[in-house]
């Protein structure tokens, strides 16, 4: 997600979805220190089950 947020720079987005409120938690915390390092604010994380996520295939990599 930081990489993505470089690479399209402050006019992109970086969205990351986590899948526990303690993984949520921990990137909050990374994206106010990549903000604070880098003075992009294009980061942001959300929170969803896993389970409303479908693939093609049926099949996630993880």
């Amino acid at each position: 997600m930081f990489i993505a947020a470089q690479k399209v720079g402050p006019t992109g987005r970086a969205i990351g979805v986590d899948m526990t409120p303690e993984m949520l938690g921990k990137a909050r915390a990374n994206i106010a220190a990549f903000t604070k390092r880098t003075g992009l604010s294009n980061v942001e994380s959300g929170w969803a089950r896993s389970s409303i996520f479908r693939s093609r295939t049926g099949a996630w990599t993880w």
